[in-house]
């Protein structure tokens, strides 16, 4: 870490001109109790590890590390540090990643997203009709269930047409939704 900065409040934390800001650069601002990453290469250990930021292998320690992802200037890394994964979700201490190997130029990072699927009625069964994507890419697919079925076999279901894993083992109070996080 080139700079570290305590400040009081955000407004001694704009008026710094002193703050480096093409080197990586921490800054605590004590009234919020926010930490800041900015500069160029931020360097942070798995604690301070969000969606988003870029796993590298530090060569000199053998110790996977992260880069913040609005710091990141790719034709700045140093060559101690290579790139394995990006960040698309924490869950308490584990850091969920999405490898480097075989992604487009396009693709930046995966996120997570929540869906919750509602308004079934198990006893009569139905057909689920899910939208994926966004217009004008979006794909629609139709997920039928029999009369009877269980929220598993729902999801059983959705598993079978669209591939992610979702169980339902966060069903809601009235014991007719799905809610899972998906990642893609």
């Amino acid at each position: 870490m080139a700079q570290v900065n305590k400040y009081a409040d955000r407004a001694a934390y704009t008026a710094d001109a002193k703050r480096l800001s093409t080197k990586s650069a921490v800054s605590f601002i004590e009234n919020e109790t926010t930490t800041i990453y900015d500069g160029v290469n931020t360097v942070v250990g798995k604690s301070a590890a969000a969606i988003g930021d870029l796993a590298v292998f530090d060569k000199t320690d053998g110790v996977i590390k992260y880069i913040k992802s609005a710091t990141i200037a790719k034709a700045q890394i140093p060559a101690n540090l290579v790139p394995l994964a990006v960040v698309y979700a924490r869950q308490g201490e584990q850091l969920l990643i999405v490898s480097l190997d075989h992604v487009s130029g396009s693709i930046r990072w995966a996120h997570t997203y929540e869906v919750a699927l509602s308004g079934f009625d198990l006893a009569a069964g139905g057909t689920i009709v899910l939208k994926l994507g966004s217009d004008p890419s979006a794909a629609e697919v139709s997920i039928a269930y029999t009369a009877g079925a269980t929220l598993a076999d729902v999801a059983s279901a959705i598993n079978s047409k669209v591939g992610h894993p979702i169980t339902p083992r966060r069903i809601m109070a009235d014991g007719r939704r799905l809610r899972r996080t998906i990642s893609s």
